[in-house]
């Protein structure tokens, strides 16, 4: 709950920063950027920074967590630990293949995200030239396909991150499987005691 408040302050005081920043800047630097660029920096970019800052709360946790399980497993039998981090280091590479993926993926969809919105924000400033040239069907008609292409790259994004948490739930369970099926010969043979 703490931790929850202190990154909401920690959001709420970068979009004040950024905004403020901003206010610097010449004229001539707005006419370079697009208002989705700007939309995404201030509302979505922080977004992510927040994430990223809670997911690194859950990196500790598990770094710790990691220490404690490897302390224990090498206590108990190092012959067994010393093929289990063998194995492990093996699994993590198609991890890394769909990492890779992921993030060009979602460089992708910020760029989409940019563009989409920058398109509804002319599509809301210009609403009086449509309807003076009775546009609006060509107008619906471009931003259902921008749409479509930005909701086609979330769920290409959206796969990829299934994709890869699925694949490393597997490698993670075929290692306890090999784990168990190794120490259980460990036992049998009197190396390991139970």
């Amino acid at each position: 709950m703490v931790f929850q408040r202190l990154i909401r302050a920690f959001e709420l005081h970068l979009m004040e920063r950024i905004i403020r920043s901003l206010f610097r800047f010449s004229a001539q630097y707005f006419q370079r950027l697009t208002p989705g660029d700007l939309i995404q920096a201030l509302r979505h970019d922080v977004m992510q920074l927040r994430m990223s800052i809670a997911g690194f709360g859950e990196i500790v946790f598990s770094l710790v967590s990691a220490i404690s399980l490897i302390t224990t497993a090498v206590w108990l039998s190092p012959q067994l630990s010393f093929w289990s981090f063998c194995i492990m280091p093996l699994s993590t590479m198609p991890i890394v293949y769909f990492a890779k993926r992921i993030q060009n993926q979602s460089f992708a969809v910020r760029h989409m995200s940019s563009t989409f919105y920058s398109f509804i924000l002319e599509l809301i400033t210009g609403i009086r030239v449509i309807k003076a040239y009775q546009a609006e069907e060509r107008e619906t008609a471009i931003t259902v396909g921008t749409a479509a292409k930005h909701f086609k790259q979330l769920i290409e994004q959206t796969r990829l991150t299934v994709l890869g948490n699925c694949l490393m739930e597997m490698l993670t369970s075929v290692s306890v499987i090999i784990v168990l099926v190794a120490g259980s010969v460990q036992i049998m043979r009197g190396t390991l005691q139970w």
